[in-house]
């Protein structure tokens, strides 16, 4: 299979996607003063999850997945791993 100019770079489009997604909730957090919200990265990517979020005592496990219209990849895989963390979620 040929790379197409959507599949170059996607790790790079990956984490651009999750930057722009953190910083849209924080921005809400700093707007409604709930400013005990925190992100975490993993060193590895074997977990199932991208980052977690921790804001007002609840944390998420989150794993992204991006897509776009007329994309040949009609469904994702999600990691299994991800059901071993209370609260993970697919965004």
């Amino acid at each position: 299979m040929s790379a197409t100019k959507d599949s170059l770079n996607s790790s790079l489009r990956e984490g651009m996607l999750e930057h722009m997604l953190l910083g849209v909730l924080m921005r809400e957090a700093w707007i409604r003063e709930k400013l005990d919200f925190d992100v975490l990265w993993p060193v590895t990517d074997a977990a199932g999850y991208d980052f977690v979020m921790v804001a007002g005592g609840i944390t998420r496990h989150v794993q992204t997945k991006a897509s776009f219209l007329g994309a040949t990849t009609a469904t994702q895989k999600i990691n299994k791993g991800l059901a071993m963390h209370p609260s993970g979620c697919v965004i």
